[in-house]
Order: structure tokens, then sequence, then C-alpha cells
């Protein structure tokens, strides 16, 4: 499918003029790499306690909000990242990019150049803005993790889809990040009169997730079971018709449980005359 993370980099501060702004800086592979194998402690404690009847705090940013399931650039898509910090105090975190294979995925940044990981620091309630080129010929596709010390991040985030074609208006679509500890969640489908519902589902974690789908019509008719195997830091993108021809011409949801700590999922919807919108996953707080 398509999407790829994005970066240019385009600095914005919700505050009027203050002594010092956001910092952006690329960080070295030893820094990612160490960054990643020190994470799972941070992980750990922030996973949620996975009990009977658990709820899940009201919150506007949630601490497992981290992953950014579909990020694209260049073959005419374009990705804008926007990040605001949510509290009174600096907030330092980390952009971490990877490939659909799990790979380092490097784009070029303005004003830092060619990287696969950004350090950010924003001072309070200001916001930063990261925009790729859209330029190049060939379709980078990947997705992104966002990494703080801390025990919560408080950084609320947005990510912008383009789409140009010549001939005709662009295209957008958003969604904010999602949960990295998503272990039970269903996907909505539509694949009726020309609609045609996609998904991308990533597993953050450094070592394989097993996924079971269970596909269900309308009626709750089972229409197939699934299980297969995401790699670490690896993401899955694909066209529920393509996947699962029995939910061609037809409406429905999929069941997905994953092990481990969970994957992060998003929709995606495409109309037939080529637009598109992204959309959450679905669950219930009491699973």
């Amino acid at each position: 499918m398509f999407l790829r993370l994005l970066p240019v980099l385009l600095i914005t501060c919700s505050s009027p003029a203050v002594a010092e702004g956001p910092q952006v800086r690329a960080l070295t592979a030893g820094e990612k790499l160490g960054a990643i194998a020190m994470r799972d402690a941070y992980r750990f404690a922030r996973a949620p306690i996975r009990s009977a009847g658990a709820i899940r705090p009201m919150m506007a940013v949630f601490t497992g909000d981290v992953v950014l399931p579909q990020v694209v650039d260049g073959a005419n898509w374009q990705t804008t990242l926007i990040f605001v910090n949510l509290r009174s105090t600096p907030n330092k975190f980390s952009l971490w990019l990877f490939t659909d294979n799990g790979g380092d995925m490097f784009l070029d940044i303005p004003g830092i150049g060619r990287t696969d990981a950004v350090s950010i620091t924003l001072p309070p309630n200001m916001s930063v803005t990261i925009e790729t080129p859209g330029t190049a010929g060939s379709l980078n596709q990947g997705w992104a993790y966002l990494f703080s010390e801390e025990s919560s991040i408080e950084i609320g985030s947005l990510t912008v889809f383009r789409q140009r074609v010549a001939g005709r208006p662009d295209f957008e679509a958003s969604v904010p990040s999602v949960s990295e500890f998503d272990n039970r969640f269903l996907l909505a489908y539509d694949n009726t009169k020309g609609f045609t519902t996609a998904m991308a589902i990533a597993n953050s974690d450094t070592s394989p997730i097993s996924v079971s789908a269970t596909i269900r019509d309308e009626d709750d008719h089972i229409l197939g079971n699934e299980t297969f195997t995401i790699g670490k830091l690896s993401k899955l993108t694909f066209t529920l018709p393509s996947r699962w021809s029995s939910t061609s011409n037809r409406r429905g949801v999929v069941e997905f449980r994953a092990t481990g700590y969970g994957a992060s999922a998003v929709g995606l919807r495409f109309n037939p005359g080529g637009a598109f919108t992204s959309f959450h996953t679905l669950s219930n707080a009491k699973w």
C-alpha cells in the first residue's frame, strides 16, 4: 500500500516571542540503538494492567499512544507530522522511523539532513511541524515510534497524509498517534459500491508477535480466520479484499487479537473517486 513517514522541518510555535524555541536534531545511529535497547524498561512501566473491568483513564493523550502506524513520502504522497507539548514544563522525546520490514527508514529533513531518528525538545505550550518533501519519484513507506524516558509522554500528535495528482484537487486524511498496547480490537470494513477498506498494523516490539484475525459480515457470520506473524519493529499494510476475498462486496468487522504487548493499527477507507480517509480501530475498555 502507500504511506510513509515525513520530514521537512517547519517549526511552529504556539506561544508568542520566547527566548528559546523548539530544538530538533538528528540522532546518531548509536543513540537510536541505545534508546531501543533501554526502551523496554520504560515500556513495561507504562503498560496497562490487563484485569477484568480495567478501564483506561479518561485522558486526551494516553501514555501508550506513541505509534504512528502509517508514514509515506514520494510517488505523489507527502506526510506532515505535528507535535504539541501538552504540559507546562519542557518536554523531550524522540521520533524513530522504521521501514515496513523493520529496518531504519531514512528521510531528508530540511535543516537537519538525511536521518532515521530525530530528537525533539518542546518548551511549554509549544508545537513543531515536520513535513516530508514528497518529491521523490519512488514510494518510501513505513511507520514511526515516539519515545520518552518519562512515565507519561504527554505529547499530542497529528499525522496528515496528502496525495497530489495532476488535474484534480489534493486529497488529505489525518489520524493521531495510536496505542502500542492494543491486544484486542475491531476494524469495521466496507467494500461495497466501489469502496475499499485497507489497514496498516505495526509491531513496535523487538520480538515478533502473533496476530489472529476473525472475519465477520454484518450479521455475525464468520467468513474466515487467519493467524499471522509480524516481525520485530515491522508493519503490514494491505487492502482487506486482497487478503481476504470473502470481504469483497461486503460490510462487516474483523476482530484482531495480538500477543505480547499488542499491536498498533489504523484503518484506511478509499472511495471510487480516489479520495480517502483514515479511521480508528474499535475496542471495549472492559475487555
